[in-house]
């Protein structure tokens, strides 16, 4: 299993994560309130699951289960 925010980096290791079969997780960076990070937008078809730390961004394939700060 992968577990990785929104940054660039993850996402490289998150496409490789699910290219070898694991479970991934993405969580999008607390800085992005406005709207899903560029970074978050291309993780999308590779997560299993993507989580927003903002509510109203919640919906279209990202959950929001609560604030991690």
């Amino acid at each position: 299993m992968l577990v990785t925010t929104g940054a660039l980096p993850g996402l490289f290791c998150l496409i490789a994560a699910r290219a070898i079969g694991a479970r991934t997780i993405w969580i999008d960076s607390i800085a992005n309130s406005d709207q899903p990070s560029l970074s978050g937008r291309c993780a999308r078809p590779f997560a299993h699951e993507w989580f927003t730390q903002w509510p109203h961004l919640a919906g279209d394939g990202r959950r929001f289960d609560g604030a991690l700060l």
